[in-house]
């Protein structure tokens, strides 16, 4: 992935990544340095890396903090962004429906 990076147009940006290497290998290491050297990623950008659950991973990275992580047996997915701390969403359950917004104006 490194040298595909290096063939991109300068000006390319992405909003999401999702990094997912070989487990047992260093890529993920040598995938992000690529990512920090291209500044890939967009300011408002989201990287999504899916490990071992075992891994120890590392509280920033390109500069976003650590949003969230999640186990899944073996597999961790972990989610790097600027965005509001988990706990700031408790309770948030999406945008109102139509059926919801009909059920204010009768009652």
């Amino acid at each position: 992935l490194p040298q595909a990076l290096r063939q991109l147009p300068a000006t390319v940006q992405a909003d999401m990544l999702f990094l997912d290497p070989p487990y047992a290998s260093d890529l993920a290491e040598v995938t992000l340095v690529a990512l920090a050297e291209r500044r890939i990623l967009a300011a408002h950008g989201v990287l999504i890396w899916q490990h071992m659950a075992r891994r120890v991973i590392p509280p920033t990275v390109l500069d976003l903090p650590l949003w969230k992580s999640r186990r899944y047996g073996n597999t961790q997915l972990s989610l790097y962004a600027a965005l509001p701390a988990p706990s700031a969403l408790d309770g948030y359950e999406g945008p109102e429906t139509p059926r919801t917004l009909e059920e204010r104006e009768r009652g």
